[in-house]
């Protein structure tokens, strides 16, 4: 018989069964928290939970923090990161992780308010989970800062708080915004997220392996323009309207790329794209609106020999460096306008900052050999030769200052440093230390600025310790000057009102506006005093 019907074979039968469902039902444990990665942690804080049976995915997971819902970016069998949500309650709370098997145990943290840094330059920072943040930091018309690392869209509250985070978009591309508020980077390919942070609208790859070089960026018609990499089979330059459908796409370029990452600029009726060939010498092309090429450089073309990814001034030139020794003004048809060198041989120019009347303000890689140029290409001044790496640089909306991020030697601690666009005179400096041990390195791309040249934002990463840092830096001639700005947003409004209110009744440091320790009717009267005359 081929049917097992014995006594002794259904015994067997029922044996096997029963430790199948064992093995089952241990595969399929209740989470249990053995630790986590600190005792105390400020709201919207990264918190690291190690434990097991928290399922390789979260699917329906949940980690509860005071009882309210937290945001995990890190999800794994053994170990979760998520952020301490900001409607937690302060003091000591509860850790839980709850799944479809049940929920852990709870395990004790402390939770404090965000560090209020209000006297000082470095307004709050913000960890993100992963070792390769974007340097590509977008803020939107009501203060939101957008930022993302290598597989994660976040955005931030002018104060720090963190509001959402996006998995599966960003990948360190441009963050463009449309005047709806609808956000557009990268995903499989192009993603449009609404302001909250829910998906719009996905356009899939159409190659996959082949990722964006350039944008995606919203351009003057509220189309979407981006450059997906020919070498890879990709479909070259293209653009989407504002629903994500494809309305051209041009695989003009004849040259082989690299991938590499640049926002596309928009004149009033055309595109510039910037990119990198296979000879690593960036390229610049024009493409009108509808998609037909207008004109590119060649690595030949010593007239356009461009050498940086590039700036539009004032006028609408496009700025860039000509080689690694110059700098230069092209025109929007193509004509070089003027080339100058560095009048010390200044050499790996970085990418200019542009102030509002057109000047042009760049340094080399190596030297701190800062050039301010005029917008007829003459030289407003120079500075000789002095130590420091610098790694990137940028001038606010005022044209106040030059900020310049890098570092004294390789393993040395990171910086920012100001200088005085009227002669290049040194400001002031913001250390960036190591954590744990570990240096801080600033990202390459440009420092990013409220329109009110108030809070400079940009992005470190520490490799080696799994995570980087966005920082919200004050950079305003008396930072922390505006005791009834509570919030940290540069501004004293309703917003910080009610902060105050808050503060003071639950007793917390925020509400000591007049600095002496203790929070009381002084502090009431001092922030209505100071509310009253707002931030300068």
């Amino acid at each position: 018989m081929n049917e097992c019907m014995s006594p002794g074979c259904l015994r067997s039968r029922w044996v096997i069964t029963v430790a199948v469902l064992l093995v089952q039902a241990g595969a399929m444990a209740q989470p249990k928290i053995v630790s986590l990665s600190h005792a105390e942690r400020a709201l919207s804080g990264r918190l690291l939970i190690f434990g097991s049976g928290f399922g390789t995915n979260q699917h329906r997971g949940r980690v509860l923090i005071g009882g309210a819902d937290a945001i995990a970016t890190t999800w794994g069998e053994s170990e979760i990161h998520a952020y301490v949500p900001e409607s937690a309650p302060l003091g000591s709370v509860k850790v839980r992780v709850v799944t479809d098997e049940g929920s852990s145990d709870a395990v004790p943290l402390d939770v404090t308010r965000r560090v209020d840094v209000r006297g000082g330059r470095v307004r709050w920072r913000f960890q993100i989970d992963s070792p390769f943040p974007g340097g590509f930091i977008t803020v939107g018309p009501d203060g939101t800062i957008y930022a993302s690392d290598i597989s994660r869209l976040y955005a931030l509250s002018p104060s720090g708080a963190l509001l959402w985070v996006r998995g599966g978009v960003g990948g360190r591309r441009p963050i463009s915004l449309a005047a709806d508020g609808t956000i557009y980077t990268a995903s499989n390919l192009v993603s449009a997220l609404n302001p909250d942070g829910t998906v719009k609208w996905l356009f899939p790859n159409p190659v996959p392996g082949a990722a964006l070089i350039a944008g995606p960026n919203v351009g003057p018609d509220g189309n979407i323009y981006a450059v997906h990499n020919v070498l890879r089979g990709g479909i070259g330059t293209f653009s989407l309207d504002p629903d994500g459908n494809l309305l051209w796409a041009n695989d003009r370029e004849s040259d082989s790329f690299q991938d590499s990452n640049s926002k596309i600029l928009f004149g009033a009726d055309r595109a510039y794209v910037s990119r990198i060939p296979s000879g690593a010498i960036p390229l610049l092309a024009t493409f009108r609106l509808d998609g037909n090429l207008l004109w590119e450089s060649s690595p030949r073309d010593r007239d356009l020999l461009v050498g940086t990814f590039p700036r539009l001034d004032p006028s609408g030139r496009i700025i860039v460096g000509w080689g690694q020794t110059g700098m230069q003004a092209i025109t929007p048809d193509g004509s070089r306008d003027w080339m100058s060198l560095h009048p010390d041989g200044g050499f790996n120019l970085l990418m200019p900052g542009i102030g509002p009347d057109g000047a042009i303000y760049t340094t080399t890689f190596l030297s701190l050999r800062h050039w301010a140029i005029n917008p007829d290409g003459s030289a407003r001044w120079f500075l000789p030769r002095s130590s420091g790496i610098t790694i990137t640089l940028n001038v606010p909306p005022d044209g106040s200052i030059i900020l310049v991020g890098g570092r004294d030697m390789p393993l040395t601690p990171a910086w920012l440093k100001a200088f005085d666009t009227a002669d290049g005179t040194f400001l002031w400096q913001v250390d960036l230390p190591p954590e744990g041990g570990i240096q801080q390195r600033v990202m390459l791309q440009q420092p990013t600025f409220t329109p009110d040249s108030r809070t400079a934002y940009l992005a470190t990463c520490l490799f080696e310790a799994g995570f980087g840092f966005l920082y919200a830096v004050d950079i305003t001639d008396t930072p922390g000057s505006c005791p009834a700005d509570i919030d940290g947003d540069g501004d004293a409004d309703v917003a910080d009102f009610f902060a105050f209110v808050v503060a003071f009744a639950a007793g917390d440091p925020a509400a000591d506006v007049n600095g002496d320790g203790s929070i009381d009717v002084g502090d009431f009267f001092a922030f209505v005093a100071a509310f009253a005359v707002g931030c300068p």
